[in-house]
């Protein structure tokens, strides 16, 4: 589990009801848009940095199961 310091993450309001996320983990920096409140992008900060704390988190690039998949059958 890594320490956190302040200036992990931040939010940055787009349009209406519409804010980029911005978020480190392990030095690497993640973007994701997110539409909906103010209150509800940063639970979805909140959630995102605590699944880094936990070990939870999965780089956005990995492939999914679902993604996996139609790749194997023929």
């Amino acid at each position: 589990m890594s320490k956190r310091s302040y200036g992990d993450g931040g939010i940055e309001t787009r349009g209406d009801d519409v804010h980029r996320l911005q978020y480190r983990i392990d030095g690497k920096r993640y973007r994701l848009t997110f539409h909906g409140s103010l209150k509800d992008a940063r639970a979805k900060l909140r959630s995102l940095i605590r699944a880094a704390d936990v070990g939870e988190h999965v780089d956005p690039s990995r492939l999914t199961v679902a993604q996996w998949i139609p790749r194997c059958t023929p």
